[in-house]
């Protein structure tokens, strides 16, 4: 069993290894951290957002104390440390057992209904391999009332890889073009926008992130963030070689600054690479490893921010 506790870098050794929990999911915006896992929530203040960004893409394979110490990352780690964010050990091969648990006992389904945590949840997909992989999130979401509405938006990128009459018979409303008309909602974004608790764009690729963060209004997913006054939520996936791209982090840095919530990527496999056995790499949906609790839990850890912490910030 892996020590798991909170750590001040004073305390420190830094002969032992570190590594980010693979079941806690780390949210950032402007200068607040959000580590949302199955033990609950906690918050820190006055941290550097993309700093611990950079932080936690090196912890997601196993660390040692003196590469951290090299890298001068010391001071943003402590705000990871405080809220538990991270795993310890001796040697990197605990931590590597930790790992590989997450690889082999991700949970697929979260069938368990509960008291609703908002009217209305907006979620889009993007041109990602992942959206493919989100139908065991939204049938969960569908079935455990986390929300009394839920309304699904496919970029025409994200069609790709969904077929949104899978959601649609299962009764998720789903939408796909900014001009079609619904009942009772004969202008999507504006009526989406404006009764949308929340906007999660889990998962988001680099160019729905390049739209959201020069506010372009070329889809219906980007007309409805820019409409909503709700809480935006940002998973970026994409390979590691793209997340680490300048233009991206600006990007990605840009909308954190501007009140946006991003969940910070975990580690995956490059889709090409999945079938060659490579080693995991940072990139994927940040609470992948966590199934759809965890993307409930973040949500809601969210939306509870927004409504006591930051009642002024919007997308």
């Amino acid at each position: 069993m892996i020590p798991r506790r909170l750590l001040a870098w004073a305390a420190v050794d830094w002969g032992r290894w570190y590594m980010r929990d693979p079941q806690l999911a780390v949210v950032t915006c402007r200068d607040r951290v959000l580590l949302v896992g199955a033990g609950g929530r906690r918050a820190v203040d006055g941290v550097d957002g993309p700093a611990v960004s950079a932080a936690l893409q090196q912890l997601t394979a196993p660390t040692p104390g003196q590469s951290l110490a090299a890298d001068g990352l010391e001071a943003v780690l402590d705000a990871v440390a405080e809220v538990g964010g991270l795993l310890d050990g001796s040697s990197a091969e605990p931590l590597e057992q930790a790992r590989n648990r997450a690889l082999t006992t991700s949970p697929g389904y979260h069938f368990a209904p509960g008291p609703p945590q908002c009217e209305r949840l907006v979620v889009g997909l993007t041109g990602t391999v992942i959206s493919g992989l989100m139908a065991p999130i939204l049938l969960s979401l569908g079935y455990s009332g986390f929300h009394r509405e839920l309304d699904v938006i496919c970029t025409d990128a994200a069609l790709r890889f969904v077929q949104p009459e899978l959601f649609e018979y299962y009764g998720i409303r789903t939408w796909t073009d900014p001009f079609t008309r619904k009942p009772g909602l004969p202008v999507p974004h504006i009526l989406l926008g404006k009764s949308a608790d929340v906007l999660a764009v889990m998962p988001a690729t680099a160019a729905s992130l390049s739209r959201l963060a020069r506010g372009g209004c070329e889809d219906l997913l980007s007309l409805v963030a820019a409409a909503t006054e709700a809480p935006v939520v940002l998973g970026p996936t994409m390979n590691t070689a793209m997340w680490d791209h300048r233009p991206v982090r600006r990007n990605v840095d840009q909308l954190r600054a501007d009140g946006f919530y991003v969940v910070e990527p975990t580690f995956f496999f490059e889709a090409a690479e999945l079938v060659h056995n490579v080693a995991p790499a940072c990139g994927m949906l940040g609470t992948f490893w966590g199934g759809p609790a965890l993307f409930m839990a973040t949500v809601a850890a969210v939306l509870d921010d927004w409504r006591t912490s930051l009642p002024q910030t919007g997308g």
